[in-house]
This record gives C-alpha cells, structure tokens and sequence, in this order.
C-alpha cells in the first residue's frame, strides 16, 4: 500500500530529523556548529535506482528538509 509505506517514511524521515536537529544544536551549543564537523551531510539515501519509487525518496527529502531546519 503506497500510502502506508508514504506516512511511514514520514514518521521515520521526521523522527530522525529531529533527533540530527537536537544532536546539531546541542554541538554547535558546545562549540561545534555543523559547518566544522567532518561529515559531509545528515541524510544518506542508498541505493536509489530505475526502479525505485521516486514519489517516496521526494517524501523523505521534504520531510527531513521540513524537520531539520536550524
């Protein structure tokens, strides 16, 4: 059911963004702000190809860009 699987991904997208947003505020509250961490990004998306449901990889994007702004 592609509506399921979609707010599924919602909630998992939403929860982690959350968590990358508080663990960021909390480095950068330390003196680490995300622009002087060695990793190059928060969201990794893998093995995404021809046959992958594009309709859901855009549903993570938007969902962590909504829930992960600083």
């Amino acid at each position: 059911d592609h509506e399921a699987a979609k707010s599924e991904l919602e909630d998992l997208a939403r929860n982690s963004a959350k968590a990358i947003k508080t663990v960021s505020e909390f480095l950068a509250l330390g003196g680490s702000p995300r622009s002087k961490l060695s990793w190059p990004g928060d969201v990794y998306i893998e093995d995404v190809n021809a046959e992958s449901d594009f309709g859901l990889v855009k549903t993570i994007i938007d969902t962590v860009t909504e829930y992960g702004k600083m």
